[in-house]
């Protein structure tokens, strides 16, 4: 009997893509940005790693958000141990303008993951603006599924979807022309059974 999975996510925003979004919203929360303005984000990508346990009502999944940093050529953790499906974490910005901090200038400009989905925050007068829809938590439970042997489609509107199913364990990419994702789950099992 299948225990649960761990899963591995990585997300990776296009930035020529979504540069002139970023360059839409700066002007309409204040910051003078010329064309050539570097918006990039602080995080090359952001990983999300953990554990998804079945058959349980709460604190059903831990994970850890870790973000890649250029400058460092590493990952770095961000936030510890989450336990609930609810996942908001941001790229950061690379540079401040002058007059801004980065918690305010994040908030305004930077580029969020809400549940898998990038998006622009809530900032002011400006509302949440949804770049690229994604659903993690569904993804990967139907990775897990594939994974188990069950024969489910794996697909994402708007995504170009490759799976490398193994025994126990499946890996897939999904990339969009703003937008990419790698996951790969393993399934747990309960000590004496099988999948």
């Amino acid at each position: 009997m299948i225990a649960g999975y761990h899963f591995d996510v990585q997300f990776g925003p296009n930035l020529p893509a979504v540069l002139p979004l970023l360059r839409e919203r700066a002007r309409a929360v204040g910051i003078s940005v010329a064309d050539d303005y570097d918006l990039r984000s602080r995080a090359m990508m952001l990983r999300v790693a953990g554990t998804h346990w079945a058959d349980l009502t709460s604190g059903e999944v831990q994970f850890h958000v870790y973000e890649f940093r250029g400058d460092l050529d590493a990952f770095v953790v961000r936030d510890l141990c989450l336990t609930s499906k609810k996942l908001l974490a941001s790229f950061g910005v690379a540079k401040e303008p002058k007059g801004w901090i980065a918690t305010r200038l994040n908030k305004a400009v930077g580029l969020w993951i809400r549940d898998g989905s990038l998006l622009l925050h809530t900032w002011q007068d400006a509302n949440e603006q949804m770049i690229v829809a994604f659903d993690m938590w569904s993804v990967l439970d139907d990775m897990a599924r594939l994974a188990a042997g069950a024969a489910t489609p794996l697909s994402v509107p708007d995504f170009e979807t490759r799976t490398t199913p193994e025994p126990a364990k499946v890996s897939a990419s999904f990339v969009n022309k703003a937008f990419s994702v790698a996951a790969a789950v393993t399934l747990m099992q309960r000590a004496g059974s099988s999948a």
